[in-house]
């Protein structure tokens, strides 16, 4: 990414070229017609006739009134993109040379950006999972000895190698089953394991499961291995990586969708 972005002035081209192609459009009202006044060595701006008001392509992007430089943040992106057991804010510091808060708060930025903002169901055929996952409290541990550790439940659903998890209150019957019926079409086939939460599923799905205390994979192909994948990243990647991780930060490490078929 540093070496094909040498300068600010291709950072800026690249970022009109991937928003706008060859048309510049108001970010405001829509408005094509627009005129551009070119400055030296800062970002363009550009004036709508329709609203009379004025944008820059960083309008309305993680990029907007940022001090820290375009290559850095593109070199910030893909070393996140490519880090998929994911890196911490003060090892990304390191790499751009900056302090570990600018990193910090940029890190959740592109996170954020990244996160799928698309609500449509899953179809097909669909895998379901349940976790615990080990965080650590907001409030200190009465013995005096900092954080008290906690479990907190976690549900992922996943087909076509893509990933939606939800950081939940419990993994009963109800729950699972109110999170299926909300992201799953009614009539999918899901693979699930033999938790006797899932055993109402049928009613509402095509439910099958792997027995996993005697095989992983059922002689009939049923399996949740996508999920499990991604929960064994999910997990090095916070013991290796971040080491700890609160209750409060949970749902933004696992909101994240993964192409899981392209990394395998």
């Amino acid at each position: 990414m540093a070496k094909k972005f040498k300068s600010e002035k291709e950072c800026l081209e690249f970022l009109e070229a991937q928003r706008w192609g060859k048309e510049i459009k108001c970010h405001y009202c829509g408005g094509c017609k627009i005129s551009t006044h070119k400055e030296v060595n800062q970002t363009s701006r550009h004036q709508c006739s329709t609203c009379k008001k004025s944008f820059s392509v960083l309008v309305g992007t993680v990029f907007e009134s940022s001090k820290l430089s375009l290559i850095k943040w593109f070199t910030a992106i893909a070393i996140i993109i490519e880090a998929k057991k994911g890196i911490s804010a003060l090892q990304l510091s390191r790499h751009l040379d900056v302090n570990y808060k600018t990193a910090w708060s940029i890190s959740h930025k592109i996170r954020n950006a990244m996160a799928s903002k698309k609500l449509e169901m899953f179809g097909g055929v669909v895998q379901m999972d349940e976790t615990y996952i080990y965080t650590d409290n907001d409030d200190e541990d009465k013995s005096g000895h900092g954080r008290k550790a906690n479990t907190s439940p976690t549900i992922a659903i996943a087909s076509e190698g893509n990933i939606k998890a939800f950081q939940v209150n419990d993994i009963k019957a109800e729950t699972l089953f109110d999170i299926a019926k909300k992201h799953i079409v009614k009539g999918a086939t899901l693979h699930t394991d033999a938790n006797q939460s899932y055993k109402r599923f049928s009613s509402v799905f095509n439910h099958k499961a792997a027995k996993h205390s005697c095989e992983f994979v059922s002689k009939a192909g049923v399996h949740t291995n996508m999920v499990e994948g991604f929960w064994g990243l999910l997990k090095r990647g916070i013991e290796g990586q971040f080491h700890h991780i609160s209750q409060k930060y949970l749902q933004k490490s696992t909101s994240l969708s993964l192409d899981l078929t392209a990394e395998n």
